[in-house]
Formats: C-alpha cells, structure tokens, sequence
C-alpha cells in the first residue's frame, strides 16, 4: 500500500498531519460466485492481528500478507476491513496507547496536535475498491502468482468540517502490479 501527500499550504488547524486507519480485513470478491461464497479472504491473520497505517504521515506504508492460496478466477473487487473505531475496554490492546489514544483506532492528527476520530459513512467500516485497469476484472489463472498495489489516501468531501478539520473519506484504487505466469 502506498500512502497520499499532507496538504502543506494548509494553515496549522486544518492541516492533516496522519490519517490512521486499523486494517481488519483483506478480501478479493470472485465475480464467478454467487454473493455468499465470492470473498476470498487473502490476509486471515489480519482478523486476529490488526495492522494500523498511516495513510498520510511520511512513513512507509506496507502490508505484506502471508502467500495466500486464492482459487483461479475473475476477481473483480478488493474489500478493505476497518478495525472498530473504539476498542472494548476490556481488551488486552487498549492497554497500550495508539497514536489515535488509549482506546481509539482510526483518527486524524491535525497540525495543531490535536486527534480527532475517523468517522466512516454508514454502519459499515469497510472501502471496495475496483481494479484500476481499464475497471475490468482480473483473470487469475490455476497456479499462477500476482502481487497487488493498492494506494489509499484521503479526499476531501462534501459535509460540515468538524472542529476545523476538512471533512475526509478514505479513497484508492487497486492494480495487479506484477502477475508471473505458472511454471
């Protein structure tokens, strides 16, 4: 995953330094299959171990998901999962203090140092994204290998600004980035 610019004309308080988001889940959607079995999950140790990036900081942004084993077909769509905005009081991991505060997990970190929360449209925490090429799907043939680039970033949006921040949503694209053909 590559990351966006920070706006560096922007004036201190409504300057995004960091966008951390807490990625839950990875998933490639088989355009062959009916809705209930179409994800594919490619990074499972995600669910048990969270990974939280900076979409906009200036540190390096990578995900490298353990060689998963995906069935050939024609995939057409990329879900991102999103950690819960808060996590349960209870938790092992709220003991330890995210750049986003003891207990929160997406956020925003303004040039002003103050950290607000991230909030995402709806009930669900999750981005789709479709393959950049031409927004076709993409073939995956039987025993062949693919690594995929996916860049997200912030976009300013439509709707009231919160304490002075620019109202953002999580945006990006997906692009087979190298395929290597079976042996």
């Amino acid at each position: 995953m590559v990351e966006a610019p920070s706006c560096e004309q922007c004036a201190p308080v409504a300057q995004v330094r960091h966008m951390f988001v807490e990625l839950r889940g990875f998933q490639l959607h088989n355009a062959g299959e009916d809705a209930e079995t179409a994800w594919v999950d490619v990074a499972p140790e995600l669910a048990a171990n969270p990974r939280q990036f900076d979409l906009i900081g200036g540190s390096q942004v990578a995900l490298t998901a353990s060689p998963a084993m995906v069935p050939a077909g024609t995939y057409d769509l990329v879900r991102l999962q999103f950690a819960p905005q808060f996590l349960p009081v209870e938790s092992d991991a709220s003991s330890d203090k995210t750049p986003c505060g003891a207990t929160a997990t997406n956020c925003l970190i303004l040039g002003d140092g103050r950290t607000l929360d991230l909030g995402f449209a709806g009930q669900r925490r999750e981005l789709v994204l479709k393959f950049a090429q031409d927004r076709t799907p993409f073939l995956l043939l039987p025993d062949a290998r693919a690594e995929l680039r996916i860049q997200l970033g912030a976009q300013q949006s439509s709707g009231i600004a919160v304490s002075g921040a620019p109202p953002l949503r999580i945006v990006g694209e997906v692009a087979v980035q190298r395929e290597v053909s079976p042996d």
